[in-house]
C-alpha cells in the first residue's frame, strides 16, 4: 500500500516529492551530524560605547511600505473622503452639499434600515462584540444557530494548489482547459479520483460587472457533488453576533419585500441603457448587474485612460453625482482595463437615476473636449 501510493505521488508531482526528500534529509543532518556551537566559542566584537552608538545613528533601516509612485500619490489625494450616509445620498469631505449615492454596494438598500440597526443593537447589547475565534475553541452563541471576496486569488494561492487559468467568463475556453487535464490524466494513467479538483467562479464579479453564466458551467458536469466531512464551526472563526443578527433581520426583511429585488433589476437595466447610450462611453458590465463598468470608447493607453476617467468622476462629483474609478492592487494578477464603476441600488428612484446619468453625460463631454491646439 505504502509503496503504491508513493509511486502515485512521483508521477503525479515528482518536483514536490524532491524537494521534500531533501527536507527530511537536512532535517536528519540537522538533528543527528551537525555539531551544535558553543557560544562561549563565538566570537564577541570589542567595540566601545561611542563606537557602537556611531554604528546604530549611522544606521538607516529599510522602509516597511515602498514609497509611492507619482501616479498613486496623485489617486490617494484625489481619494474622497465620505464623512456621513443619508438615504440614497452622503456627504464627502470639502464638498458642501450631499452627492447622490453611486459607489456602494448596499444592492438592496437595506445597510441604512432601522430595522438592522436595531438588531445589531439589541445583539451588542446581549452578546458583546464577539467571541473574536472558531466556535470550537470559543463556544457556540445561539444567535449563530438561528435560522439557518482577503480576494479570491488570495485563497488559491494559499491553498498551494496547482492551477489553471482560462479566459474571463469563458466556458468554451474552460472546457479547452478541461480536456487539457483530461488528457494530461489519461497520458500519466492518473485516477481523476485521487484529486480534488475546483472550479472558481464568481456570482457577480466585482471587476467586471457581469455574471457568471452558471447553466452552461453546469453543462460542462464537471463536479458530481462536494461533500465536506470536517466541522466547519472548528476552522473558522466566528462572525461577530451583531452581524448575525442583522443578517438575519435582513434575510427576514427580503422575505417580506420582494418587490425589492425587482426593482434592483429594472434599475439597473435601465442604467446600463443609458449610459450605454452616453457619447465616448461604452459599458463593458452585464445588463442585469447592478454593477455599471464604463470605459472609454476607442483603444488608448491604460495610464491615460486612467487620468481621463478620475477626471470624469471628479466632474461628476462636482455635478453632484458619487460615483468611482475601479483601482487594483498591483499585485493583481489579471488586472482588467480602467474603468468607472457605478453601482445602482432597489431604492434610487427613476428621476435619480436621470440625474446621475446627465451629470455623467456632462463630464463626459467636458473631459473629452479636444484641448485647442492638439
Amino acid at each position: 500500500m505504502y509503496r503504491e501510493w508513493w509511486l502515485n505521488l512521483v508521477r503525479e508531482d515528482p518536483g514536490h516529492v524532491v524537494v521534500e526528500t531533501a527536507l527530511i534529509a537536512f532535517i536528519v543532518y540537522i538533528l543527528f551530524f551537525k555539531k551544535t556551537l558553543n557560544p562561549k566559542d563565538l566570537s564577541k566584537p570589542n567595540l566601545s560605547s561611542r563606537e557602537i552608538d556611531e554604528i546604530i545613528d549611522d544606521w538607516k533601516p529599510e522602509p516597511l511600505v515602498p514609497p509611492l509612485t507619482e501616479e498613486e500619490t496623485s489617486e490617494a489625494e484625489s481619494m474622497p473622503v465620505v464623512q456621513e450616509f443619508s438615504g440614497p445620498y452622503l456627504r464627502v469631505e470639502g464638498i458642501e452639499k450631499p452627492l447622490l449615492n453611486m459607489a456602494n454596494f448596499d444592492f438592496l438598500g437595506m445597510g441604512q434600515r432601522e430595522e438592522l440597526k436595531q438588531a445589531a443593537v439589541q445583539a451588542l447589547d446581549k452578546y458583546g462584540c464577539g467571541s473574536c475565534g472558531p466556535r470550537g475553541f470559543y463556544g457556540t452563541i445561539d444567535v449563530h444557530t438561528k435560522g439557518v471576496e482577503e480576494n479570491v486569488q488570495t485563497g488559491i494561492n494559499l491553498s498551494r494548489s496547482t492551477v489553471r487559468t482560462f479566459k474571463h467568463n469563458d466556458m468554451d475556453d474552460l472546457e479547452r482547459v478541461l480536456k487539457e487535464i483530461a488528457a494530461e490524466d489519461k497520458k500519466v494513467k492518473r485516477n481523476v479520483l485521487d484529486q480534488r479538483r475546483f472550479i472558481v467562479v464568481e456570482g457577480l464579479y466585482r471587476n467586471y460587472g457581469d455574471l457568471c453564466p452558471l447553466p452552461r458551467l453546469l453543462e460542462l458536469k464537471v463536479v458530481d457533488h462536494q461533500r465536506l466531512s470536517a466541522a466547519g464551526y472548528c476552522y473558522s472563526a466566528a462572525a461577530p453576533p451583531f452581524t448575525s443578527a442583522a443578517a438575519s433581520a435582513a434575510l427576514g426583511m427580503l422575505r417580506a419585500e420582494p418587490n425589492l429585488v425587482a426593482a434592483l433589476r429594472t434599475n439597473a437595466e435601465f442604467l446600463h441603457g443609458a449610459v450605454g447610450a452616453i457619447p465616448g462611453l461604452k459599458v463593458t458590465s452585464c445588463a442585469l448587474s447592478p454593477i455599471v463598468h464604463v470605459a472609454l470608447a476607442g483603444e488608448q493607453e491604460a495610464a491615460a485612460v486612467r487620468l481621463v476617467l478620475q477626471g470624469i468622476a471628479k466632474r461628476c462629483a462636482e455635478g453632484g453625482v458619487a460615483l468611482t474609478t475601479s483601482t487594483y492592487i498591483p499585485s493583481e494578477k489579471f488586472p482588467p482595463p480602467p474603468t468607472i464603476r457605478i453601482t445602482t441600488n432597489a431604492l434610487h428612484t427613476r428621476e435619480q437615476l436621470e440625474q446621475a446619468v446627465r451629470v455623467l453625460a456632462e463630464a463626459t463631454a467636458a473631459a473629452l473636449v479636444p484641448v485647442e491646439g492638439l
